[in-house]
């Protein structure tokens, strides 16, 4: 006879289980659905939030190519500019975000009627909370830094 295989809600933990759960709660407000259902799924919102900066890094393509024919020894001074650009633009999105997440980072009205009858001590909830913020910051700002990392010294070398 074989084994009967778990079913997936029974093969995580309830920590993992409360961590998905209130990772999911940063993506429910009045900026992505009015119904309090989110449309948008995570990866669509990460390739929205690293566009302006592949914008950026597009955008400066054509000045790369005329400087380093043409003037190559400002070429050090303007990557410089153009980094410190992206750099300030990664951290300008970062911060619209947090801001629009603010009132997320704390437990609401919801997740304590939902939470409190639960088996679950106040300690193993602060931790979820923290492991979703850890998990969702990082996504955005990898996902806002990442595009330059990856894209701009190959259109600054390619000059």
């Amino acid at each position: 006879m074989a084994p009967i295989p778990k079913l997936r809600h029974q093969a995580r933990s309830p920590m993992f289980a409360l961590t998905a759960h209130l990772f999911r709660r940063f993506f429910e407000n009045e900026f992505v659905s009015e119904s309090g259902e989110s449309h948008l799924g995570f990866v669509k919102i990460l390739v929205v939030l690293a566009m302006p900066g592949l914008y950026y890094i597009l955008y400066s393509y054509g000045p790369y190519d005329l400087i380093g024919q043409r003037f190559p020894y400002l070429f050090d001074s303007y990557s410089l500019r153009d980094e410190f650009g992206l750099i300030t633009l990664a951290v300008m999105i970062v911060g619209v975000v947090s801001i629009l997440q603010w009132d997320a980072l704390f437990l609401d009205r919801l997740d304590f009627t939902t939470l409190v009858p639960l088996p679950l001590s106040v300690r193993q909830i602060f931790m979820a909370k923290i492991q979703a913020l850890a998990l969702f910051l990082s996504s955005v700002t990898i996902a806002v830094g990442g595009v330059g990392a990856i894209f701009y010294p190959a259109i600054a070398s390619s000059a």
